[in-house]
């Protein structure tokens, strides 16, 4: 009777773990999106409305780029107020940025990033010339390369949207875990699981090429292109995808529609 005692009362112990661990895993997943809702922390983003909204939330921005892009260096995250055809709109925030990668990851480093293609760092410009034409590089041009490749420099990581450090925790999308590091199939594996659509090639390049159905992952924006949820009731719905550049989850994008708006104003 003792023995069985024991047994229970271990059995409960390791339950009670168990299900602690699974609480405090959800409770990790700030970020949760859907086609009708976009959530931190369980209370509604602050998308349609102006940045003074978000700044409520997040704090004030890091930095601006061309007036209507926010960074957030500390937090890994960016908004934008990209409706330019709408006067009335134009000031509110339509699409936000949740970024695994930076200029300071693999893919950045080598110039592969969707909006900072073909950016070297100083490091790599140095390597290069050391490399190719060592006679060349001198001490001042080495100095003006990490000058220039610098926070502050014409061409430093400031002069970009990717913030200064990426986003550390998973996200949410349509009840699929995505996070750092995943390949396009373990998005995909996770979305099938949930009966969900795979991301599928999004055609950016605009080349004509019926590419629909593509889950390569190497590089480019997949995305579910099915879907005709709009969320009518609310007059307004969300859409996502993922990005990536040499097989490496560079960010996730959310953006904000009104219910009579097609997909394609999405955009870049």
């Amino acid at each position: 009777m003792i023995k069985q005692l024991i047994v229970f009362l271990t059995l409960c112990t390791v339950f009670l773990a168990c299900t602690k661990t699974n609480s405090q895993q959800k409770m990790i997943i700030d970020f949760q999106f859907s086609e009708c809702e976009a959530l931190y922390k369980g209370k509604p983003l602050p998308f349609g409305k102006p940045i003074a909204e978000w700044e409520k939330l997040f704090g004030q921005a890091s930095r601006v780029l061309i007036e209507r892009t926010y960074i957030w260096d500390n937090l890994g995250i960016a908004v934008s107020a990209e409706k330019i055809y709408d006067e009335n709109e134009m000031k509110n925030i339509n699409k936000m940025y949740i970024f695994y990668a930076n200029l300071d990851s693999p893919a950045g480093q080598e110039g592969k990033l969707k909006y900072a293609y073909q950016w070297r760092s100083s490091k790599s410009l140095i390597e290069g010339y050391k490399k190719g034409n060592p006679e060349a590089l001198t001490k001042q041009l080495e100095q003006e390369f990490i000058k220039d490749k610098s926070i502050g420099g014409y061409d430093g990581p400031d002069k970009y949207i990717y913030p200064y450090t990426t986003y550390p925790s998973s996200v949410s999308i349509n009840g699929a875990e995505i996070a750092k590091g995943m390949s396009l199939k373990g998005i995909n594996e996770n979305r099938e699981a949930l009966n969900l659509v795979k991301f599928t090639f999004k055609d950016n390049n605009m080349n004509g090429k019926n590419e629909r159905g593509l889950t390569k992952g190497k590089d480019g924006e997949y995305w579910d292109d099915v879907t005709d949820n709009r969320c009518e009731k609310q007059g307004f719905y969300f859409y996502s995808s993922v990005g990536f550049s040499d097989s490496e989850l560079e960010f996730i994008k959310i953006g904000y529609l009104k219910s009579n708006e097609d997909i394609i104003i999405f955009g870049d």
